[in-house]
């Protein structure tokens, strides 16, 4: 487990470190804003940018964020997708507070 924490809105959470070879994964464990009821289930975009960045983003006419960050996606709470960016010190940021988990897992076999 590399970060396991509830983010602050426009915070980054607690630095981690992706090394080469290694496979890391970010899980969205819990999202007070996502609803299976509701029309266009939505969850909560998360970012990454490196280490020490600064959180930088509007919202265009239609109250949607623009960020040069890349965000992370999900279709749902509790699902891990794999953390593709080249190996770094990073740290990931939302716009609300989901629960997030940043976790090492060992690579695949063959």
């Amino acid at each position: 487990m590399l970060v396991a924490e509830e983010l602050a809105e426009d915070s980054p959470s607690t630095p981690f470190t992706a090394h080469a070879g290694v496979d890391v994964w970010v899980g969205l464990l819990a999202d007070s804003d996502y609803s299976t009821s509701a029309l266009f289930s939505q969850v909560a975009g998360l970012y990454v940018h490196s280490e020490g960045d600064a959180v930088a983003y509007t919202r265009d006419d239609l109250d949607f964020v623009v960020t040069d960050d890349p965000s992370v996606d999900f279709d749902r709470e509790g699902q891990f997708v794999p953390f593709e960016f080249a190996p770094g010190t990073y740290e990931v940021w939302s716009t609300e507070t989901p629960q997030i988990a940043v976790v090492v897992c060992p690579p695949a076999d063959g």
